[in-house]
């Protein structure tokens, strides 16, 4: 099913994509992903679609991970990102929440 829900507002965007693809399928929709230390179809699935929805939300902004493991933007704003079953959502911001 793929893009489900995309909001945009002034500071902050939401997403959240169906993972109805298979890997092949996801992957051949993004570029330079390595998941070949993964063993989990599902956590491979999730990462994949993770990057597909952080594209379509924010373009070609460059995804990483601190030192204990939250995930950082190269473009200067913040990120969440969860995943549940076939759902990923992530939201971008401006803001940081604490």
């Amino acid at each position: 099913m793929g893009l489900i829900l995309l909001k945009k507002e002034k500071n902050q965007s939401l997403g959240i994509w169906e993972i109805s693809e298979s890997i092949n399928e996801l992957n051949a929709l993004i570029k330079d992903v390595k998941f070949d230390h993964l063993k989990s179809q599902k956590r491979i699935l999730e990462i994949l679609a993770v990057r597909v929805l952080l594209k379509e939300m924010c373009g070609n902004v460059k995804l990483d991970y601190n030192e204990y493991g939250a995930p950082i933007l190269d473009n200067n704003k913040n990120i969440s990102i969860s995943h549940s079953k076939q759902l990923v959502a992530i939201i971008v911001s401006e803001f940081k929440s604490n």
